[in-house]
């Protein structure tokens, strides 16, 4: 096998891309990681201290919502219907959520509460009040109010809570129905058209919190509505059970001013990292990716232990059979149980992975690199050994002469003639040798 020349090798004629790469040559290599990093890092003290002597030399003012409280809030509503006692002796009251009749019913005792969770421990003062209003509407549902006539009926309270994380109000009360029911037949009466009359009661509760030295009210109702002229009704919760969080923001103005130091000095730092960053641009040059050795790392894996590194490529591709699929070549290296040979060649003027294994009497073999097509003109084609060479004009070694004075005749004289150099050849015209020609012991047929 024709051994591996290395210093033919990486002696031969660079390829036409090498000679692009002169322009960085005055350019240092760097990590390309830590040249990304410092480039970020100049660019952003740049931009970092422009922002700061545009604040040093004139302030800055901006709004900004901030988050000050989050609340969850829940309502219950309940209620007992008072019956008559005359009508149904030993029963004084009829459950809630059920149909009732007009003539048995004489008042109506609701119970309102309203809670308020905060996330944090706030100062609040609560107000809460009951109102009762009589409202008329078109028969038939989803029908617009026409007339409403309202009341307070309990005067609004109010009490302090001190670091308190639930704001609860509640209150019951014992409502009589016969004034409402009278009062709305004399509605009906006056204004002499079909419609149906309401008695809607509605708890009032407003909680007025101190948010970061702002006081934030807020209020929330809860309300029973009650048929005042159907001999058969129930009464209806408006409020829900339980209302989604909330949140409480509240505008607040920022100022930024820089002090520290007057505003030209932060120019001069944004002029000095500029510098950096241009000189770091232009002197230096992240290290090309390695998807050379990633690749070959990957090639390897897919033998399974069957490749061998060796020291030196002991092949010559042209004088092998070239597997084009080399994992097929390590698949079958692994069924036949053949190790693969593998040389790395990083002398030359770019980086190559040779492999080839021997089978029967055949050389098969796989050439990686990530510029084939150079490869094909470099490399595949057989390299001439020195002693092949061929020699200049000045090289030339004229040839040794035999020392004996015999030299052969013609292909078709079988005779062997003595030359001396005193005497001439003889003449195939016809003319006779001198007599010392024929007089020569040498001159004999064979």
């Amino acid at each position: 096998m024709k051994q591996h020349n290395r210093t033919q090798r990486t002696s031969q004629q660079q390829p036409p891309w090498a000679d692009q790469k002169t322009k960085h040559s005055g350019r240092r290599l760097m990590n390309r990681g830590c040249r990304r990093l410092c480039l970020f890092l100049l660019a952003l003290l740049v931009l970092l201290s422009l922002l700061a002597a545009l604040a040093a030399w004139k302030p800055w003012y901006f709004t900004w919502n901030a988050l000050t409280l989050r609340y969850e809030r829940e309502h219950q509503t309940d209620y007992k219907v008072i019956l008559d006692p005359t009508a149904i002796p030993g029963v004084a009251e009829a459950p809630s959520d059920a149909f009732d009749l007009d003539e048995l019913v004489n008042a109506v005792k609701p119970s309102f509460s309203i809670r308020l969770k905060t996330d944090r421990p706030v100062n609040a003062q609560v107000r809460s009040s009951l109102k009762a209003v009589i409202q008329a509407r078109e028969t038939g549902e989803g029908q617009p109010v026409l007339l409403r006539v309202g009341e307070t009926i309990l005067e609004s309270k109010s009490f302090p809570l001190t670091a308190a994380t639930q704001l609860e109000a509640s209150q019951q009360y014992n409502l009589s129905l016969d004034p409402y029911r009278e009062r709305a037949a004399s509605m009906a009466t006056q204004l002499n058209q079909p419609l149906d009359y309401e008695l809607l009661l509605i708890f009032s509760v407003v909680y007025t919190i101190d948010t970061a030295g702002v006081q934030q009210a807020i209020q929330e109702n809860s309300s029973l509505l009650i048929p005042l002229n159907k001999a058969v009704f129930s009464i209806n919760r408006v409020a829900e059970d339980k209302l989604a969080a909330e949140t409480i923001r509240r505008p607040l103005q920022y100022r930024i001013h820089l002090t520290l130091f007057p505003w030209p000095v932060f120019l001069i730092v944004a002029l000095l990292s500029f510098a950096s960053f241009l000189v770091l641009a232009l002197t230096t040059r992240g290290r090309p990716k390695d998807c050379f050795h990633r690749t070959l790392r990957r090639m390897r894996k897919m033998t399974h232990g069957y490749l061998l590194m060796i020291g030196d490529k002991a092949w010559d591709p042209a004088w092998c059979i070239r597997v084009t699929d080399f994992r097929s070549m390590a698949k079958a290296a692994r069924r036949l149980k053949h190790p693969v040979f593998c040389y790395v060649d990083e002398l030359s003027a770019w980086p190559a992975a040779y492999f080839f294994s021997v089978y029967g009497e055949n050389n098969y073999c796989h050439i990686y690199t990530e510029h084939p097509d150079l490869l094909e003109e470099s490399f595949l084609t057989p390299q001439k050994q020195p002693d092949q060479v061929e020699s200049a004009d000045d090289d030339f070694v004229m040839p040794v002469l035999p020392e004996t004075d015999e030299v052969p005749l013609g292909s078709g004289s079988g005779e062997t003639k003595i030359i001396r150099p005193d005497r001439p050849l003889h003449d195939p015209s016809g003319q006779e040798p001198n007599e010392n020609m024929d007089n020569s012991p040498g001159n004999s047929k064979t």
